[in-house]
């Protein structure tokens, strides 16, 4: 519910190596407890680890399972089924979290390691940077450079209309970019908007479902390898989890709980937790379980002031990392978010969002009825289906195969061995084999002799003597058999240059008519604005073109360059930098030395190793002695 805290259940230290089967044991402790107050839990968010979405799956599997089924509104393609579990009679779906999901596909287009293509476009790192290089940009270079990948703000900037729009206006070539930006930052913005209808949302994941159905089968028919040319197999778990959870979220509040409530998807994710942690590393950097369970008070107080103030993060923030906003309730309307469409509408809202992805695709240059519909493929015929009946003495089960050309084939290998493959033998078993091979030879040589007496004599009058055949050719014959020739191939020439055909993919889809100038994005960025949060519209940069002319400008990218030589990159809060803040000089101290006396460097390596080992061994000693 909006301006309601979260509330801390339960908080245990556990290490990194704790495998999915004892998680899920944790999970059903808190679930069960949840329960047995009466707590409708409808839905466990995760934040996308192999081992997290490992618990959900196995999670699944205690439960009841219960299908939604839509529809396909494409022919040849399966139905899109939604699958959610039912514990003690509690309806619940596993869900991801949404702004982890939006970092980890910003950091798939950032990957080297793939080649996201479709259609006849690609997506990739370089056009993202080309994005950040240029005038009026609404990205910062700290952006796409030195990335922090965990960085909500740099995430939202980057999925946001402002950046379609710039994409649009100076990279129009860009349109793989472009789509994949629009598809997957709508996805996320059904669950984080807060303005927009159930059923407008509903549409939003449904066109990424059949978006990613059709660039998975595009992959396929084409021969590309999905590890190299698509995105994650982690990425696309993540948004199938995403997209099938949104729709397990609708039907459960309209149908599975037992008081009407409405669905705030912003509000199913992990971000609580991680606003939870930041708040305690407020209190105490380098918290122990103990002192946890003690700041649990202040910390209920201090969450309770954010959800009252609503207040979120600053959205221009750069390399910040986590940016929280789920307390953000600016605009909200209980009525549309209390208001659930039915399945026929679902099933109808479902037709539109296929219609919208395949016009998506369509501007990739791809056939959509093509793509799903493989014997609508233009696929060539075989060389033998060229040729008619006349041509049967071509089949190798022919009757009138030439009995000599398998002896010759045989004589030429038998040759082929003789000559790479030498074996030891008698001076009169090798005499004998040079003497067949020589035979060997003569045979080839009257071979060829004969072929050429033959065409020669053929070409010839035959009322010609025999003397007469093998006469000098006449020239001026010869010229015209070539002059002729020369024509043929002049007309051919001129045949194919007058088709004027255009360069063409070897692909047998992906190819389009369309020119990149006659694209127009605008209602795709019309649609992004009207979708995405306040933190997206208030996030972007907004600084106007640099004059670089100016001298003034200079000296402003100058100062700039040298305070980012300057940053001195600190290490996260540890037990180490405690020992480093205790070792360093305190207020009114200079250069290291209190009170005349100078602190000794703290030692790294070996050598703290070392020193360690000799202080406890020293103190070891001691107690000895104190003991004797």
């Amino acid at each position: 519910m909006p301006k309601v805290a979260p509330i801390i259940v339960a908080a245990l230290p556990i290490p990194n190596s704790l495998n999915a089967p004892t998680l899920l044991d944790l999970l059903l402790k808190i679930l069960n407890g949840l329960l047995d107050k009466g707590i409708s839990v409808v839905s466990y968010a995760c934040d996308g680890t192999e081992v997290e979405r490992s618990v959900q799956k196995l999670f699944l599997e205690k439960t009841s399972k219960r299908e939604f089924k839509i529809k396909s509104p494409r022919t040849g393609c399966g139905d899109a089924t939604v699958v959610f579990g039912i514990y003690r009679g509690q309806a619940i779906c596993i869900v991801q979290d949404s702004k982890h999901a939006l970092k980890t596909l910003r950091n798939n287009l950032f990957s080297g390691a793939r080649f996201l293509v479709f259609g006849n476009f690609v997506a990739m790192y370089r056009h993202i940077l080309a994005v950040a290089l240029g005038d009026g940009t609404p990205l910062h270079m700290r952006d796409v450079t030195k990335v922090d990948r965990q960085d909500d703000n740099a995430a939202v900037r980057l999925f946001s209309s402002a950046t379609l729009k710039y994409l649009a206006e100076n990279h129009p070539e860009s349109v793989g970019v472009v789509l994949y930006l629009f598809v997957f930052g709508e996805l996320v913005d059904a669950y984080q908007n807060r303005r927009i209808s159930h059923a407008e949302r509903i549409k939003m994941v449904l066109r990424a479902r059949y978006y990613l159905d059709s660039w998975t089968t595009y992959l396929g028919a084409c021969g590309y390898r999905k590890d190299r040319y698509f995105i994650s197999r982690e990425a696309n778990d993540i948004l199938h989890i995403l997209i099938d959870g949104f729709i397990a979220l609708i039907i459960i509040h309209r149908d599975h709980l037992p008081t009407p409530a409405p669905l705030l998807p912003w509000l199913h994710s992990s971000e609580a937790c991680e606003h939870i942690f930041g708040d305690a590393r407020d209190v105490v950097k380098d918290f122990t379980f103990l002192d946890f369970i003690y700041m649990i008070p202040k910390l209920r107080i201090k969450l309770h002031g954010a959800a009252l103030r609503g207040k979120a993060s600053n959205g221009k923030a750069r390399a910040a990392g986590y940016s929280h906003t789920y307390f953000d309730h600016e605009g909200l309307d209980l009525l549309v978010l209390s208001t659930f469409p039915t399945d026929a509408e679902i099933m109808a809202i479902a037709e539109i969002a296929a219609q919208e992805a395949d016009s998506l695709i369509a501007l990739l240059g791809v056939n959509v009825s093509t793509l799903h519909n493989p014997r609508a493929q233009a696929w060539l015929p075989s060389i033998g289906s060229w040729l008619d009946d006349d041509f049967d003495f071509l089949d190798q089960d022919s009757e009138f195969e030439d009995p000599v050309s398998g002896e010759t084939d045989n004589l030429q290998h038998i040759l082929d061995e003789e000559e790479n493959s030498p074996i030891a033998r008698s001076a009169k078993i090798d005499k004998q084999c040079l003497t067949l091979a020589g035979a060997a030879i003569s045979l080839v040589a009257e071979d060829a002799t004969a072929v050429y007496v033959f065409y020669y004599i053929s070409c010839l009058p035959t009322e010609c003597s025999y003397s007469q055949r093998f006469a000098a050719i006449d020239e001026e014959e010869l010229e015209q058999v070539t002059s002729e020739e020369y024509v043929q191939v002049q007309q051919v020439r001129d045949a194919i240059r007058g088709l004027n055909l255009p360069d063409q993919l070897s692909r047998p889809i992906g190819h389009s008519e369309t020119k990149i100038s006659e694209l127009d994005f605008d209602i795709l960025i019309d649609m992004r604005r009207n979708h995405e949060t306040k933190q997206a519209v208030l996030g972007v940069r907004q600084r106007k073109a640099r004059n670089t002319n100016s001298i003034r400008a200079r000296l402003v990218q100058e100062f700039h360059s040298a305070l980012r030589d300057a940053q001195d990159e600190v290490a996260a809060g540890t037990g180490l930098e405690r020992q480093t803040r205790w070792r360093t000089a305190a207020p009114g101290g200079r250069d290291g030395i209190v009170n005349g006396a100078r602190l000794p460097e703290p030692a790294a390596g070996n050598t703290a190793n070392a020193v360690a080992t000799a202080a406890a061994l020293s103190k070891t000693v001691s107690f000895i002695g104190s003991l004797n």
